[in-house]
C-alpha cells in the first residue's frame, strides 16, 4: 500500500492537491478541508477545528499521516488548525467504502495527508506573509539529492496576535468588540525527509516532523461560568520508516514508526490570564505516545485480479493528570487489525471489490480487575458498473467499528471499561457522469445506520453504548475545468442526523442538513490568477445546559485569492477570508473571524 493511494476505486475521494492549497491561500489542514463534500470543519467551544463527514465526527475519522494515525488516544481527535500545508503533496478524504487497508476507525471515513518527497533534483523554495491580527509566517523548503540519496527539508514559522470580530459583532460579558480575546498563536514546525533508491526494485524513506505551538483558546463571549484556558506547550511529531520492494507480480510494504503528542493546558481564574487560586484553576498536563508496525502485502494474479492484505499493530500509552501536585493517570492499549482485500475486473462494464477484516483492542481495566480483549469482524462489498466509458455507477455495503477512546474507557468521572465498540453499516449508491471533456456531475447517496454508539445520558453520567442514530442523506456536484482559462465547481450536501435512542428521537446537534460550496479559478492577463471560494452552512441545532433545543443561525462566506507571477521564480498573493464581514457562530458563544486580509510572496526555483 503506497501513501496516497487509493485502493479502491469504489469508494467516493476527493483529493486536495498542492497547487489547489496554493492558489486559495491555506495555511493549514483546517482551511484545506472546508469545502470538501459531505464534510463540515467546525471551531468547537474549545477554540480548536475538527471536521464531521457524513454526520460522523472526527474520533470516528481516521486521519493519517502518510498512513500513520495521529489523533489523540485519549479523546480520538487532534485540532486540524495545528497541522501546517507547507509540506503537504496532496490531501486524500475516503468517503463510503474506504479500504479495509486503512484499519479500524474510518466509519466516518479517512483523511490521509501525504507529505512532499524529494525526487533528487536541487531545489529551494521560501514564503512569507503578514495581514490582519499582526498575523505573520515565514517558511523554506530545500530538496537535492546525490546517487541514490534523496533529501528534503523544511520549516515554517508562524504568529498571529489575535483574529479581528466582524464589525456586526456586539459586546458581550466577556468580550468587547474589536479583537478576539486570547486569540493569539504561536507555531513553528519542522520536517526532514529522506529517500535511498536501494536498486530498480527497492527503496526505503525516512520522515520527521515536529509541531511546537503556544496558544490561548478564546473563551465563551458572555458565560458567567466561561472557561479561560491557555496551551503553554502543544506538541506534535512523529518518526517513520519505510521500506517498499516489488518481485514479479508482488509488491512487500514495511512502516515502523513512534508518534507523540503532548500538552500543558493552564485554567485561569478570570478574563486576566494572570492568576490560578481558584481551585478549579489548575495545571493539566498530557503525555501521548505510541509505537506501531504495519506490513502490506499485494499480489497481482493478473491484470484484472489484484490481492491485498496487511498486518498492523500499534501501541498507544497515555499518561494525565489535572494538576501539578496529582499523580500520573497512566494507561494503555493495543491495537491488531488483519484486513484481506480483492480487486476484481469481471469485464468491462463490471469491476467488484470486497474483502473482510479482523480488528482487536487488548488493554489492562486497572485495579487489579484483569485485562480485557474486544473484537470486530468487518466486511465489505463494492460494484462499479460501467455501461459508457464516460458513465459509472457504483453501490457498496460496509460494516465499519470504532473503538472507545482512552477518555470514554479511563476518565475517573466518566470512564466505562466496560464499553463494546461503537459499529455502523455503511451503504452507499453512486453515479458520475463526464458529459464531455469540460464537464462533469456526479450523484452519491449514503445512510448510515449506527448502532452501540457511545454516549452519556448526562453530564454527570458514565459513558455507555446507549445509544443509535441514522445519518442519511445525499451529495451532489457539478464540475467544467476549461484548462486553459477557468475551473468551476459546485457542491450541494443534504444530511438528516436523527437520534434513534430509546431515550430521544430528536435531530443531533451541529450537523447542518444543508451545505453548498461553489469555487471558481481564472487565469487572468498578465500573469494573474484568481480563486473564490463560497460556502453555504444551514442553521444548526444544538441543545444549551438545560437540554433544551436552539438554533445557531446559517451563514455565507466569501474567500478571495489572487496570485500574480513575477518572473520566473516569484510569486505575489493576496487572500481575503470572509470578504463581507459575516458575524457567523460555529459554536454558541464563540463568534469566529470577521474579515482578514494577508499577502505576501513565494520564492521556488
Amino acid at each position: 500500500m503506497v501513501e496516497g493511494e487509493v485502493v479502491s476505486k469504489t469508494a467516493t475521494v476527493t483529493t486536495i492537491t498542492s497547487k489547489e492549497i496554493k492558489e486559495k491561500g491555506v495555511r493549514n489542514v483546517a482551511e484545506a478541508l472546508e469545502m470538501i463534500p459531505g464534510s463540515y470543519v467546525r471551531v468547537g467551544g474549545s477554540g480548536e477545528s475538527y471536521i464531521r463527514i457524513r454526520g460522523f465526527r472526527q474520533r470516528e475519522i481516521a486521519l493519517l499521516v502518510d498512513g500513520v494515525p495521529i489523533s489523540s488516544p485519549y479523546n480520538g481527535q487532534l485540532d486540524l488548525s495545528s497541522i501546517p500545508v507547507n509540506t503537504v503533496d496532496r490531501i486524500e478524504v475516503v468517503r463510503g467504502a474506504s479500504s479495509l487497508m486503512y484499519g479500524p476507525n474510518t466509519m466516518g471515513g479517512v483523511i490521509n495527508i501525504i507529505t512532499k518527497k524529494s525526487d533528487g533534483s536541487a531545489g529551494f523554495g521560501m514564503i512569507t506573509e503578514y495581514g490582519s491580527g499582526d498575523t505573520g509566517k515565514i517558511g523554506a523548503t530545500i530538496q537535492g539529492g546525490t546517487g541514490s540519496l534523496r533529501y528534503l527539508i523544511a520549516g515554517s514559522i508562524y504568529n498571529q496576535d489575535e483574529y479581528p470580530l466582524s464589525r456586526n459583532y456586539e459586546e458581550a460579558a466577556n468580550q468587547e468588540t474589536g479583537a478576539r480575546a486570547n486569540s493569539d498563536r504561536k507555531m513553528w514546525n519542522s520536517t526532514v525527509s529522506l529517500g535511498w533508491d536501494m536498486g530498480e526494485e527497492s527503496r526505503a524513506t525516512f520522515h520527521f516532523s515536529h509541531i511546537d505551538q503556544v496558544r490561548g483558546l478564546p473563551h465563551h463571549v458572555s458565560d458567567s461560568k466561561a472557561k479561560f484556558q491557555r496551551y503553554m506547550d502543544w506538541q506534535q511529531g512523529m518518526v517513520d520508516v519505510i521500506f517498499d520492494t516489488y518481485f514479479g507480480k508482488s509488491s512487500l510494504k514495511a512502516k515502523v514508526y513512534y508518534e507523540y503528542l503532548n500538552h500543558t493546558l493552564d485554567n485561569y481564574d478570570d478574563i486576566t490570564y494572570s492568576t490560578q487560586d481558584n481551585n478549579k484553576s489548575t495545571t493539566d498536563h498530557m503525555r501521548n505516545y505510541a509505537l506501531g508496525g504495519d506490513l502490506f502485502y499485494r499480489y497481482h494474479v493478473n491484470e484484472r485480479l489484484l490481492l491485498k492484505s496487511a498486518l498492523r499493530l500499534r501501541y498507544d500509552q497515555n499518561k494525565s493528570r489535572t494538576d501539578l501536585d496529582d499523580p500520573w493517570e497512566d494507561h494503555a492499549y493495543n491495537t491488531f487489525s488483519v484486513p484481506a482485500e480483492i480487486e476484481w475486473i469481471i469485464s468491462d462494464l463490471f469491476t467488484v471489490s470486497g474483502g473482510i477484516s479482523f480488528d482487536r483492542m487488548n488493554f489492562d481495566k486497572g485495579e487489579d480487575l484483569g485485562s480485557r480483549t474486544t473484537n470486530s469482524l468487518n466486511p465489505q462489498l463494492a460494484l462499479i458498473f460501467s455501461p459508457a466509458k464516460a458513465l459509472s455507477f457504483k453501490a457498496s455495503a460496509s460494516r465499519k467499528t470504532r473503538f472507545p477512546t482512552m477518555r470514554e474507557l479511563f476518565s475517573l468521572d466518566s470512564g466505562n471499561s466496560d464499553l463494546e465498540p461503537m459499529k455502523a453499516d455503511i451503504f452507499e449508491l453512486g453515479a458520475e457522469w463526464r458529459i464531455n471533456p469540460n464537464w462533469s456531475v456526479s450523484l452519491q447517496g449514503f445512510y448510515n445506520n449506527v448502532f452501540d454508539l457511545i454516549g452519556r445520558s448526562g453530564k454527570d453520567e458514565p459513558y455507555e453504548n446507549i445509544n443509535r442514530a441514522v445519518f442519511k442523506g445525499f451529495e451532489t456536484g457539478l464540475e467544467w475545468n476549461n484548462q486553459s482559462r477557468i475551473i468551476f465547481k459546485l457542491f450541494y450536501t443534504y444530511l438528516e442526523a436523527i437520534d434513534k435512542s430509546p431515550e430521544s428521537s430528536g435531530y443531533i446537534e451541529h450537523r447542518p442538513r444543508h451545505k453548498i460550496d461553489i469555487s471558481v479559478a481564472l487565469k487572468l492577463p498578465a500573469r494573474f490568477y484568481m480563486s473564490t471560494d463560497i460556502s453555504y452552512v444551514s442553521s444548526q441545532i444544538y441543545y444549551n445546559s438545560d437540554d433544551e433545543e436552539k438554533q445557531l443561525e446559517p451563514f455565507t462566506l466569501f474567500d478571495v485569492s489572487l496570485i500574480k507571477k513575477v518572473g520566473r521564480f516569484m510569486e505575489l498573493f493576496v487572500t481575503v477570508h470572509n470578504l463581507f464581514d459575516e458575524n457567523y457562530y460555529e459554536s454558541e458563544g464563540y463568534p469566529r473571524s470577521g474579515r482578514m486580509i494577508y499577502g505576501g510572496f513565494r520564492l521556488t526555483r
